[in-house]
């Protein structure tokens, strides 16, 4: 897959994991046949981790903490499953919107103003892309690390037996994987298809979640444009910087606001193809998020398990939790964003402008422009209820009614 070498790094750190998962937008036969390969691969590692998982289930069922335990890694393959088939479903449209956003909403800025919310969005959108990324990849890490611990602790020698050793998905079978070298190989195809998961988990988010950034970067810079562009006419002046009449600093307005009206509809628009893309996503993960949350919150402090159990998952919910976070904050400063572009022109004092025919006209489109501004572009969740902050306290409160109910159910 290649980069444009001024690409920003947020952008080629979310493409390549979306590559790696088998989405991109490719420019040659090889590339697509090459994204072929891993969108199977993928496939492959969520049937193979989900039958291994369910599995688990149905042995462990009947125990409640070895229940409690299976669950979290049963959301974890439900919610990558749901996100990965549901993209798969909308392949096309989906890579259609990746090339679009390359070309269009982290492209580089013209002016100053323009350079400085583009700067804005780049770290903001670096921290959390680079915070999931590590979240999520340190919780597959600690998941093979556990596994290895837990073999080096119990000494080889002293197992009675071999099937004592420990895998990161355990087995429940009577194939001969236990011994060497089938035990190491089956222990490193388990390890990949773990980290092919963290992937899984993190990649899509980390698109919704940069986009949402630059889309709210794209209305702001839109707000700015249409707050300096009434003094064009005020001022008599044109893009040059030349003084010239009245009637050529209309006209230059004029085309300029038409430029404008433009922007703003394709911005309408690509927010609307993102929710399209992502509103089943963003209702599966809002309603696992809340037993997630609550279920690896459970593990963390269950004074039974070890420490290194504890801090996996500790780092996995604090991975729900900033996840949570910045999928809410991110859409709701899309809303909060795509409404303020009405500022824009209502800041300009469109209402003092030309008083010539062609000057009321643009007068009456301008304050149009500030109507249709007022009503929000907004990401949802199935339909069913707007993605805001306010999503993120009813999960957490949910998730501490479970948490106390599974804690008072343990005792």
């Amino acid at each position: 897959m290649t980069f444009d070498r001024q690409e920003i790094l947020p952008v080629r750190i979310t493409y390549s994991l979306l590559f790696l998962a088998g989405f991109g937008t490719p420019t040659t036969d090889q590339e697509r046949r090459t994204l072929t390969i891993l969108l199977i691969y993928t496939l492959w590692t969520i049937f193979f981790g989900g039958i291994l998982i369910f599995i688990d289930a149905y042995y462990v069922w009947g125990s409640f903490e070895e229940m409690l335990y299976t669950a979290v890694n049963i959301m974890t393959v439900l919610i990558c499953g749901i996100k990965f088939i549901s993209t798969v479903l909308q392949r096309t449209r989906y890579e259609n919107f990746l090339r679009l956003a390359r070309e269009s909403l982290w492209k580089q800025a013209e002016s100053d103003d323009d350079k400085k919310v583009m700067e804005k969005c780049t770290k903001q959108a670096l921290i959390f892309v680079c915070a999931f990324v590590m979240l999520a990849g340190g919780s597959g890490v600690l998941y093979i690390l556990e596994a290895i611990y837990y073999n080096l602790v119990n000494d080889i020698t002293n197992f009675t037996s071999v099937r004592e050793r420990a895998f990161i998905m355990k087995l429940w079978c009577d194939w001969p994987f236990y011994e060497a070298p089938k035990f190491h190989l089956m222990f490193l195809v388990q390890s990949f298809t773990i980290m092919h998961y963290g992937l899984l988990y993190c990649c899509f988010e980390n698109f919704l979640v940069l986009t949402n950034i630059f889309l709210t970067g794209q209305f702001t810079i839109l707000k700015y444009r249409l707050e300096v562009l009434n003094s064009e006419l005020t001022t008599g002046r044109i893009d040059d910087g030349r003084v010239g009449s009245s009637k050529d600093s209309l006209n230059t307005m004029s085309q300029e606001f038409k430029n404008c009206i433009k922007q703003h509809q394709f911005l309408i628009k690509a927010t609307q193809q993102l929710e399209e893309l992502y509103t089943l996503k963003n209702l599966a993960s809002i309603m696992a998020y809340s037993s997630m949350i609550c279920l690896s919150g459970y593990q963390t402090m269950t004074p039974g398990n070890p420490l290194v159990r504890k801090i996996k998952y500790g780092i996995y919910v604090t991975g729900c939790l900033s996840q949570l976070f910045c999928f809410t904050f991110t859409c709701d400063e899309l809303s909060l964003g795509s409404v303020s572009v009405s500022d824009g022109p209502y800041n300009s004092g469109w209402y003092g402008g030309n008083w010539s025919e062609k000057g009321r006209s643009l007068t009456k489109d301008l304050s149009i422009m500030i109507m249709r501004a007022q009503r929000p572009c907004r990401l949802t969740a199935g339909g069913f209820f707007n993605v805001t902050l306010n999503i993120l306290k009813s999960v957490l409160t949910t998730a501490f009614s479970y948490l106390t109910l599974i804690r008072q159910s343990a005792k």
